[in-house]
């Protein structure tokens, strides 16, 4: 029986465009082609799924700007082999992520997508993506909006980081 594999990532948003970030994974690499939330795998040394979310978003897009990440996941998607932690973290403006940040180059290119996306008839969407929007769509409308009406005390993502 193959080891079930424990993974995470951060639902990157910016709720002055109401649009997500998501990459698009290298050919070489797992689920090949496919658009996907910045994560990955939890390594030995994380010892926690979030852990894990922030050390690999680190990873793939180089980012080190002000962050805002929720303090437990927003969905948890799981599966006979494959457990996903996805977590939101929040950034106060859209940014170009490092996609060569890395000597794995896993991913090639990048997108700001909607919230209110459906990715019906679309792209290959990794199902985590289309799960998260359609079950917590609501939660993350109420988490943009939150955001919008209220000023919040920015930390930046190598010093520390902020619970929503």
């Amino acid at each position: 029986m193959e080891e079930k594999t424990i993974a995470a990532g951060i639902l990157t948003i910016c709720p002055k465009t109401e649009r997500f970030l998501i990459l698009k994974r290298a050919k070489d690499m797992k689920f090949a082609e496919y658009w996907n939330l910045p994560g990955g795998s939890i390594d030995d040394s994380d010892g926690y799924p979030k852990v894990s979310a922030i050390r690999e978003f680190k990873e793939e897009t180089g980012y080190s700007g002000q962050m805002v990440i929720s303090k437990e996941p927003l969905h948890v998607s799981k599966s006979n082999c494959f457990d996903f932690y996805t977590y939101v973290g929040i950034v106060p403006s859209e940014f170009v992520p490092d996609l060569n940040n890395t000597e794995f180059c896993e991913n090639t290119d990048y997108k700001w997508v909607s919230v209110l996306s459906d990715f019906k008839n679309s792209e290959k969407i990794v199902s985590n993506i289309v799960d998260v929007l359609s079950l917590k769509k609501n939660k993350i409308l109420a988490i943009i909006k939150k955001f919008k009406q209220k000023k919040y005390e920015w930390c930046f993502l190598r010093k520390s980081w902020k619970n929503v």
